[in-house]
């Protein structure tokens, strides 16, 4: 069928022009506090901001900073994190707030 035969072209030429973009894994011996992220958000200066139930991570390309309830969060297990239209941020942490 035609469906068949638009698939069975397109197939080989996409398979010779793919190229492999660079990836960096990144683990807990390079400041990770944990192998496992429920969320990653980059922000308007370039950071990216890390949700794990070990902390807030923010990454600046070469350093990894935790930050937790030492910092004034409610608690370590952070779920959720946005960027406001106004410069500031949003984050949604599960857990008591004592």
């Amino acid at each position: 069928t035609r469906a068949r035969i638009a698939i069975l072209l397109t197939l080989p030429i996409g398979a010779l022009d793919a190229a492999r973009p660079p990836i960096q894994v990144y683990s807990t011996a390079m400041g990770m506090p944990t192998t496992s992220a429920s969320c990653i958000v980059p922000d308007s200066n370039g950071l990216l901001w890390i949700c794990t139930n070990a902390g807030l991570v923010r990454f600046d390309g070469y350093r990894f900073h935790v930050f937790g309830p030492e910092d004034g969060l409610p608690s370590r297990r952070i779920i959720g994190f946005q960027v406001s239209r106004h410069g500031g941020y949003w984050v949604t942490a599960r857990g008591s707030c004592s």
